[in-house]
């Protein structure tokens, strides 16, 4: 296109191109963004981990790959990729399952001792009932991350997977050089 105009056509395309890519520019930038904070988190659950909870580095594991997928996949669904929205809600769903299989594991057969809380607590821990404390805080904590978790990653996965549509449409409708401007205008 050498012309400095675009005929009545190229302009409704362009913008109907514009109204197909927000959608999809909107949940990349939130895609990328959440893959930052899995990232930030996941380093931080591997350190923390790596200094006595092993099942929390592997978790902090899953947390920083998806993290790593979730940026990435996160850029190919701003170029309209439609492949990209997959990957991000099979990434949430790892991370669902990553989560959900710790916080069984933390109820059921990696309980912390409580002999060792007592031994932090030094002379307090004779007056604290600490197995009761933390028997309760168990019961009360891990189920409350267990739903979040479903209600956040599924809700995530779900929200990606509606984006696959949106990609297709947008990929097999728009010319490419619409979708060059769109990647120009979006950067």
């Amino acid at each position: 296109m050498d012309r400095t105009t675009l005929t009545v056509v190229e302009r409704e395309t362009l913008t109907r191109a514009a109204d197909q890519h927000s959608d999809l520019l909107r949940a990349s930038v939130y895609a990328r963004r959440n893959g930052s904070r899995y990232i930030v988190f996941g380093l931080l659950s591997i350190l923390v981990g790596y200094f006595g909870d092993p099942a929390g580095a592997t978790v902090g594991v899953a947390l920083a790959l998806v993290g790593f997928g979730s940026r990435h996949s996160g850029a190919q669904l701003a170029a309209g990729n439609p492949s990209a929205p997959m990957r991000l809600a099979l990434g949430e769903l790892i991370l669902l399952v990553a989560v959900v299989a710790y916080c069984a594991a933390k109820l059921t057969i990696m309980k912390t001792s409580s002999a060792d809380i007592e031994a932090m607590l030094g002379p307090l821990g004779g007056q604290v009932d600490v197995e009761g404390v933390m028997d309760m805080t168990n019961k009360i904590v891990y189920p409350v991350v267990v739903l979040v978790t479903f209600l956040y990653q599924g809700g995530l996965a779900l929200y990606y997977r509606a984006r696959g549509s949106a990609a297709r449409l947008y990929t097999d409708h728009t010319p490419d050089w619409a979708r060059e401007i769109m990647s120009i205008v979006s950067r």
